[in-house]
């Protein structure tokens, strides 16, 4: 249950979830996935790679300065 309670809570707030299988299935299955309205964008292991390339976009698209700010902070 606390799954389901997670999810329900961050998923209208963040851009995106990397899940267990078992949970991004359940968000896939119809007719529940058409009448669920959420921002987030659901990952899982199955599409790993499709997370690897969201995660290349956001590095892509962030500016020179953010990055440079993220570094000094994160030590990235």
């Amino acid at each position: 249950m606390n799954d389901v309670v997670s999810i329900a809570t961050y998923a209208h707030y963040v851009d995106a979830m990397f899940l267990d299988q078992q949970c991004a299935d359940l968000l896939a299955e119809q007719p529940l996935a058409k009448d669920l309205k959420y921002k987030a964008r659901i990952f899982s292991f199955r599409n790993g790679g499709e997370f690897l390339e969201y995660l290349d976009e956001i590095r892509a698209k962030t500016p020179a300065e953010v990055r440079e700010f993220a570094s000094r902070i994160y030590g990235l």
